[in-house]
C-alpha cells in the first residue's frame, strides 16, 4: 500500500515525470488519476484548496473548506494521521464478497486518505479561527481529538 501526498508544485514535477508532459490546470482529477495509474495505481493525494484523490481506479475529492493559511508541518499531520486511517481501514475491511459495508466500496487507501484529508482540514479551519495568522502547527495538533470526535465517534456505517 502506498499513498503519495504531493502539493501543486511537487505535483506538476511528478506529473511531467511520469506522464512526459505538463499537466493542465483544468484537470487536476484526471490528472490525479493518470499519474496514479501511470505508478501502478498507488494512491495519490494532489493537495489543495479541493483534495483530489485517487487510486488510478476511483476518484474522491475532499472539498471541505480548510484554513486559508497552511503552516509548515501541517503535511506531517496529514501523513501520519493517512498511516493511522490506513491501519484502520485495512484492519476493518472484509472480503470482497462482503458488499454491504460501505468501506469496501472504495480501497483501504482511498478512505483513509479521505479520512485524514478532511480531518486536518478541521482541525486548520478549527485552529485558524482561534489563532488567525499566527495560527502553527502545534494548534492543529490541538484540534485533533476534537475534530476526530466530531467527525468519526458514534457514526454508523
Amino acid at each position: 500500500f502506498a499513498i503519495l501526498t504531493p502539493n501543486k508544485v511537487e505535483f506538476s514535477r511528478l506529473y511531467s515525470a511520469v506522464v512526459g508532459k505538463a499537466p493542465d490546470a483544468d484537470l487536476r482529477v484526471s490528472n490525479t488519476t493518470d499519474v496514479a495509474k501511470a505508478l501502478g495505481n498507488v494512491t495519490v493525494v494532489h493537495k489543495g484548496y479541493h483534495d483530489i484523490i485517487s487510486d488510478g481506479v476511483d476518484e474522491v475529492v475532499c472539498d471541505v473548506a480548510g484554513s486559508p493559511r497552511r503552516c509548515g508541518g501541517q503535511g506531517d499531520i496529514l501523513s501520519g494521521s493517512m498511516g493511522t486511517f490506513l491501519h484502520w481501514t485495512r484492519a476493518s475491511h472484509m472480503p470482497a464478497s462482503s458488499t454491504s459495508d460501505r468501506l469496501n466500496l472504495l480501497s483501504p487507501t482511498l478512505v483513509a486518505a479521505y479520512a485524514a484529508c478532511l480531518m486536518v482540514k478541521t482541525c486548520s479551519k478549527t485552529a485558524f479561527e482561534k489563532k488567525g495568522r499566527s495560527m502553527i502547527v502545534s494548534d492543529l495538533i490541538d484540534t485533533i481529538h476534537p475534530a476526530f470526535q466530531l467527525l468519526y465517534e458514534n457514526i454508523k456505517l
